[in-house]
């Protein structure tokens, strides 16, 4: 099954529109990423949840920060790296400065993807998905899209979230929705989004068709949602099974099929007990979308004997602009890490200041 199946049968679905068990690899030595940062990272700055893509020799790394020394509040930063180096950071989006905005607090969650993405009369070739918040809360989130030409920006913002979520009037007790990833293997008008959904009755992986017209004369059409299958994730013991979450997913074309890069539970027993210690690399067959279900296939784990830190969590795959993996045959993950703590009355927010990249380097198998 080709990826313009996939896409094909999801179109299939009612569209909604937006106004204007294998053996563990063995990893390569890793190489750090940020750990010698700009001066963004000088003080109390955390820096998580990367979204990483390649283009004519730089390694653009989005991620999510704050700004100002010790106040957390969310931003997405963009370095970029050459030989190894950063030559160049900035802040790609801010907080919205309109206070009625969804994203009017928070900005988080990176995620790139390039295509041919018409709005509002111009065809961009960039979006950056986002997690936005109006409130300085964890709860509450929607999922947003800005538009660029380059990867440099500026970014414009989409008058309405891409994604929104029914919080029933009580923002305060559910997630919502966000933590995007996307992949538009035919690097045509529209990509393939996989999001998280953080409801009451539990948190699950969604799946979504966009699409933008070239002309920009149309709304965006986003198709209905459909879970992607968890079958074969299981927790750290093997047997009890996970969900999917806050995964970060790139196609390999070769493989038709997905990699995902995912949270593994359960979380530590010592604080901080609310980040993990673990994210597997796992894959799964494209048919498995448009089907009944499929399994998915443990390809490695990334723990603390790789990273050196107790905590490694919000991983991003390094990937080219249209969400696929620049070599079939190696993975390159940037997992963020951080310390534990003594004490759960000390843990927050002193953890959060050590939160970091790393990037780890890893073979895939001929045969998967």
């Amino acid at each position: 099954m080709s990826i313009a199946t996939v896409v094909a049968a999801l179109l299939a679905l009612p569209v909604g529109l937006v106004g204007p068990a294998r053996a563990a690899a063995e990893a390569s030595p890793g190489v750090v990423v940020g750990r010698a940062p700009p001066q963004l990272l000088v003080g109390k700055f955390y820096e998580y949840a990367p979204a990483i893509v390649v283009e004519g020799g730089v390694k653009h790394v989005f991620a999510c920060a704050n700004v100002v020394s010790g106040e957390i509040r969310d931003h997405i930063v963009h370095h970029r790296y050459v030989g190894g180096r950063v030559v160049a950071t900035d802040v790609a989006l801010r907080p919205a400065e309109e206070r009625r905005r969804f994203d009017s607090f928070h900005v988080c969650d990176p995620e790139i993807v390039a295509g041919s993405f018409g709005y509002r009369g111009h065809v961009f070739r960039f979006a950056l998905l986002y997690t936005g918040n109006d409130k300085p809360l964890a709860n509450g989130n929607r999922l947003g899209m800005a538009l660029a030409d380059t990867l440099d920006g500026p970014w414009q913002r989409a008058a309405e979230p891409l994604v929104s979520f029914d919080f029933g009037g009580d923002e305060e007790t559910s997630w919502g929705v966000g933590q995007p990833a996307a992949v538009n293997p035919d690097h045509g008008d529209g990509f393939l989004l996989f999001y998280t959904e953080g409801a009451r009755a539990g948190t699950r992986t969604l799946l979504r068709s966009v699409r933008m017209s070239p002309e920009g004369d149309i709304p965006i059409a986003v198709g209905a949602p459909r879970a992607v299958p968890t079958g074969g994730l299981r927790q750290a013991d093997g047997k009890m099974p996970d969900f999917l979450n806050d995964a970060a997913i790139a196609y390999v074309a070769g493989a038709h099929e997905f990699i995902a890069v995912r949270p593994v539970r359960p979380l530590p027993s010592t604080p901080p007990t609310t980040v993990e210690a673990w994210q597997e690399v796992d894959a799964l067959a494209e048919g498995a979308l448009t089907g009944n279900g499929g399994t998915w296939r443990k390809l490695t784990v990334i723990g603390p004997a790789l990273t050196k830190a107790p905590r490694n969590h919000n991983a991003g795959i390094v990937k080219d602009v249209w969400g696929g993996l620049p070599r079939a045959d190696r993975i390159e993950v940037v997992v963020t890490t951080s310390d534990e703590c003594a004490a759960a009355h000390f843990c927050f927010p002193t953890t959060l200041w050590s939160y970091r990249l790393h990037e780890l380097d890893f073979p895939l198998p001929a045969s998967r």
